[in-house]
């Protein structure tokens, strides 16, 4: 190796260059976009209390208006990780946090695209191809765009990874059969940090249906024959992982109660009216236009993929498909879904189509691009720049530029910008309304409810983001108040409310209070104003 050679070494490739974007592209995005407060406040103050000794909580003791129900409160390990982060960072430690946990999804979606490709490329009869690492981590990116909506740090976040870090150990199990192991201490934990860890069971499920579709394949082409037995111990293998994961979820502290709280969640109508995420995607709004398209996209590879095997489309095919088909039609269900339909969707994609090129593609009166040979595409990625490394520098720069630490504070001591549903000026004026030893009764919008929770927690509010505590009277109890119709006046004696608080597009309410003697304004600014009993 000559001088220059040596010199040259130090200095990053392409290839992993563009490795580096898949992962910091994602992570930067999040640093750029507020944190919403509407779950995040009530876990964070949930979190502190377990932390403190309080256990976790069994009952409602925030609000007034179901105060004393029974709370199933699954979640509470990641509230414990989040409020602990915070009571170690602050802020500016749980953006770090968000960024570290999209970057580690994303970069596992990476390295589960790349493994997909390399087994699908030799299942098709070719030696394994190492896929292209500008088309792998463009393939993430578009991931990325889809998922993004649901990318909030909140509980959900944690079992992203968690999905993400099964998709490699599946991926990966040829040449790694141990790591499966691992799956069942994944689903332990995720059993504690989220309600969607049976998503955990569906993923080893597909994978299990992938080996048994494999027995209709014999061998690999131009590679010897396998016995029989050797498949059959590969599918036994994954269902037996399969039922000691599920087994593992019910380690946790409520057991098997645990997934009828998830069909509880599932079955119960309010959430689905009150929550806009677990309403199916429109294709009238952004992320459900960036959905749909995605799903197009995907669909368009499996016709392409099944019009090319004209007679009869291979066995390795089948679990790809029934992934594409279980994934696609949850995030058709219900917002929720578009974060797990953009993690699976891609391995499935390029598991159907491995090394599709842009010269495969015929576009009628164009001209037809010449395809790399195997050998450029690898020289071109394997070289070496130092403006590779100046790319990576300037991220690094960028993000420290990003952090809330250099932001200027809030009058609730929020950094400005880095969270959304949370109006500082209010929680801190109401913080300063004293009444009595236990507070008082504040009546807010639900979408504040758990800021207030958690910036002004010396009193009860009506409602917060725990959808499923407050039963239908509750929600048409809240409607009225809002909209100051029917019976309103008699609500807020009954409870008895002695404060309310009015955001800035809740004008009827305002005029309404307006106009009754019983109430004065005791603070305002643009985002709502607070009012208490005379």
């Amino acid at each position: 190796m000559g001088p220059n050679e040596a010199a040259s070494s130090r200095w990053p490739s392409i290839a992993e260059l563009w490795t580096f974007l898949a992962v910091a592209l994602p992570a930067l995005a999040s640093l750029l976009v507020a944190m919403p407060a509407v779950d995040l406040a009530y876990q964070l103050r949930a979190g502190a209390e377990i932390l403190a000794g309080g256990g976790i909580p069994t009952v409602d003791t925030w609000t007034f208006t179901v105060v004393g129900t029974p709370w199933v409160d699954q979640q509470w390990g990641a509230q414990v990780l989040l409020a602990a982060v915070y009571q170690v960072g602050g802020w500016m430690g749980l953006a770090i946090l968000r960024a570290a946990l999209v970057g580690l999804t994303f970069g596992l979606v990476l390295a589960a695209v790349q493994s997909a490709w390399s087994l699908a490329s030799v299942r098709a009869g070719g030696s394994a191809i190492a896929s292209s690492a500008r088309t792998a981590t463009l393939i993430v990116l578009g991931s990325f765009a889809v998922a993004a909506p649901a990318l909030a740090l909140r509980p959900q976040l944690f079992g992203i990874a968690l999905f993400a870090a099964t998709l490699v150990i599946l991926a990966q199990r040829a040449a790694h059969p141990r790591r499966l192991w691992l799956i069942p201490i994944i689903a332990i934990a995720w059993a504690n940090l989220h309600g969607s860890f049976p998503l955990v069971i569906v993923l080893v499920g597909l994978a299990w249906l992938d080996e048994v579709a494999l027995l209709r394949e014999p061998s690999y082409a131009g590679l010897p024959a396998r016995r029989l037995p050797a498949r059959l111990l590969g599918s036994t293998g994954l269902a037996l992982i399969g039922a000691i994961a599920a087994l593992a979820t019910l380690v946790n502290p409520y057991g098997i109660d645990v997934w009828q709280y998830i069909l509880d969640l599932a079955r119960n109508p309010e959430i689905t009216s009150q929550v806009s995420e677990w309403r199916p995607p429109t294709p009238f709004d952004a992320a459900g236009a960036v959905f749909y398209l995605s799903l197009v996209v995907v669909l368009g590879v499996l016709v392409f993929r099944l019009r090319s095997d004209r007679r009869r489309p291979p066995a390795r095919f089948f679990a790809p498909i029934v992934t594409v088909l279980v994934f696609g039609v949850l995030g058709m269900i219900t917002g929720r879904g578009l974060a797990w339909w953009a993690l699976a969707a891609p391995v499935a994609m390029v598991s159907l189509q491995p090394g599709l090129r842009l010269a495969d593609v015929r576009v009628p009166g164009a001209p037809t691009l010449r395809a790399r040979t195997a050998r450029e595409a690898s020289a071109i990625e394997a070289r070496r720049s130092p403006l590779n490394a100046v790319v990576i520098a300037l991220f690094g720069v960028v993000a420290i530029a990003l952090l809330p630490f250099w932001r200027p504070l809030g009058p609730a001591g929020v950094p400005i910008g880095v969270l959304t549903h949370a109006p500082q000026g209010l929680a801190a004026a109401l913080d300063r309304t004293i009444l009595g030893r236990s507070g008082g009764n504040v009546w807010a919008p639900q979408p504040w409810g758990s800021w207030f929770e958690f910036a002004a927690r010396g009193h009860r509010v009506a409602l917060d983001s725990r959808i499923e505590l407050f039963p239908a009277s509750v929600w048409d109890e809240a409607e009225q108040v809002a909209e100051a119709s029917g019976e309103w006046r008699e609500i807020l004696d009954r409870y008895p409310v002695d404060i309310i608080v009015v955001s800035a597009d809740q004008t009827s309410l305002a005029a309404a209070l307006t106009a009754d003697t019983a109430w004065r304004r005791s603070y305002w600014d643009s985002e709502g104003s607070i009012w208490r009993r005379k």
